[in-house]
């Protein structure tokens, strides 16, 4: 989202409070001046904004669409509204919204990412995988953008060939294009994977010859190198065509032995659960779930039900530590062992997380929570996914309602 211009004290004021994270306040202001000068874009555009914030998505819409009535040349409203319309699940429009940005700013990387990835959740992966390296002209993508003196990987032929792979910032993408490793070592090219030490011990279970290192290692000789969030464009991947091999990633014995020794002995169903993500990410508010939320589940005495949550969030620590769920927090100190452990249980349920990637790379039956307006990976309207044979998808039906979706998880249960 574009954030507000200034066009006069009082909006300066209201700025400051937006820059706070005081929305409430910042709304107010802004509405005042745009009440004050009706016939003013800017001012309409800004009261959107505050709006946007907070969550009153569709009278930020009609702020935008005035703003354009009154300049219809202006791309950071086309952006924003195309940004409404996606909370909307109107993908469609909001793609229309952000090709229409592109028009009036070719040079602004905003509206062409933002069109990539409508395209990408719309199965449009020709044109999406095309403009997604957009995303590296963004500032908030400097501190994952690498520099090296060696070309970045084209999609030329790698045959012997180094190739540096590296973790561009989520654990789930991480996990989720790691099934490209065998595949570009059976291409001739020798791999090397730079990955944050949480995720290096499950990617050292990849069946192919490739090198595992951990982010902060000196890197060896290579002769490219190449984001992972990179590779299934360059690689030419299609809905039809995804690598949908599950497993590629695999429990160490060891560890699943040990989990397996620490369970019930009452024959019971084991469930695993997870139901926040990590706190910083741009749409956590849509996904994660607070404890207290998943109620109608664990009402259910024939189920043992099993934490997956690796950080727990402060707000649910008293809730989860008065219930029965079974917590091995202290056991889950990387994605190998979370593994292990989901390797014992009999299904999983996880909003969309690093977990549900991990439950999908091993093989194992998932079911994820979706939000209204879900991640581009997970496509629109299905209840499977092309990435994760084993999966099922349960979405929204309406932004921030999860009773519906929890019953009918607890009735298919």
């Amino acid at each position: 989202m574009i954030e507000p211009r200034i066009i006069s004290a009082e909006e300066e004021q209201a700025t400051r409070f937006f820059a706070e994270g005081n929305f409430d306040q910042a709304e107010i202001l802004f509405g005042r001046v745009a009440l004050a000068q009706p016939n003013d874009a800017v001012a309409q555009y800004n009261w959107g904004v505050a709006l946007g914030k907070c969550d009153q998505i569709e009278d930020a819409l009609a702020c935008y669409r005035k703003a354009l009535t009154l300049e219809p040349h202006f791309a950071d409203a086309y952006i924003n509204m195309g940004s409404c319309l996606n909370e909307m699940n109107k993908v469609e429009l909001a793609r229309q919204g952000f090709a229409l940005a592109r028009q009036i700013a070719p040079d602004n990387p905003i509206p062409v990412i933002n069109e990539s990835i409508a395209a990408l959740g719309l199965g449009d992966y020709e044109n999406g995988w095309r403009d997604f390296a957009a995303r590296w002209r963004l500032p908030a993508y400097e501190k994952f953008k690498r520099v090296f003196p060696q070309p970045a990987w084209q999609g030329e032929s790698l045959e012997g060939k180094i190739l540096l792979l590296y973790a561009e910032q989520g654990f789930g993408d991480t996990l989720q294009m790691a099934r490209y490793v065998p595949l570009l070592v059976a291409r001739g090219a020798k791999i090397i994977v730079e990955s944050p030490p949480a995720t290096v011990r499950i990617l050292q279970s990849l069946k192919c010859d490739a090198q595992i290192i951990t982010k902060g290692d000196a890197l060896p000789a290579f002769d490219f190198h190449c984001a992972l969030m990179d590779v299934p464009g360059l690689y030419g991947t299609r809905i039809d065509t995804i690598p949908a091999l599950a497993p590629y990633l695999f429990a160490s014995e060891d560890d699943v032995q040990f989990f397996r020794a620490s369970a019930n002995k009452e024959g019971k169903k084991r469930v695993g659960i997870s139901w926040a993500g990590r706190q910083s990410h741009e749409n956590d508010r849509n996904r994660s779930l607070k404890f207290t939320q998943l109620a109608p589940l664990l009402t259910r005495g024939d189920i043992e039900w099993v934490s997956l949550q690796r950080i727990v969030p402060d707000y649910d620590a008293a809730a989860l530590a008065a219930s029965s769920v079974v917590t091995c927090v202290e056991r889950l100190n990387d994605f190998a062992a979370t593994a292990a452990l989901i390797m014992t249980l009999d299904i999983i349920i996880t909003v969309d997380t690093a977990v549900a990637h991990l439950a999908g790379a091993l093989g194992k039956e998932v079911w994820v929570l979706l939000p209204f307006f879900a991640d581009w990976r997970w496509l629109m309207h299905r209840a499977d996914s092309p990435w994760y044979p084993t999966a099922k998808l349960f979405r929204q039906e309406k932004r921030r309602e999860w009773e519906k979706t929890i019953s009918q998880i607890a009735a298919l249960l």
